[in-house]
């Protein structure tokens, strides 16, 4: 079981993707956040009961970047799957390079984001 937290500020997106990992039997929904100060209040309070967060690069209250550099200061093994409108290259390969293990723009098959986040969870690391 892979356990998920999802930081998206936009509530339609955000619910409407947790209720759709929540449907697969391999991902537990352990926690939504909408802004930066709620999901640091989230993971950096107990990381370990995180496998994969799925992150907006985008935030009300700051970068998601930000929070990429935290979630690396207080657990490195946590993998992270930036979920973004961003479609800026350079964007997307800073957020790799400050952490993030795959960068998917909003408007990847849901399917391969629920299989992405599978993959981050598990044991192997995702295919190229």
């Amino acid at each position: 079981m892979r356990c998920a937290m999802l930081l998206e500020e936009h509530d339609a997106f955000r619910q409407a993707l947790a209720y759709l990992l929540a449907q697969d039997p391999d991902i537990e929904m352990v926690a939504e956040a909408s802004t930066l100060e709620e999901g640091r209040a989230i993971v950096l309070k107990e990381p370990a009961g995180v496998d994969v967060v799925v992150t907006e690069l985008v935030l009300p209250d700051g970068d998601g970047t930000d929070f990429l550099r935290d979630l690396r200061e207080v657990d490195a093994e946590i993998r992270v799957l930036v979920l973004t409108a961003v479609r800026d290259r350079d964007s997307h390969e800073q957020a790799l390079g400050m952490g993030a293990t795959e960068v998917l723009t909003k408007d990847a098959p849901v399917e391969r984001i629920v299989r992405t986040i599978k993959e981050l969870g598990g044991d192997q690391p995702p295919p190229p």
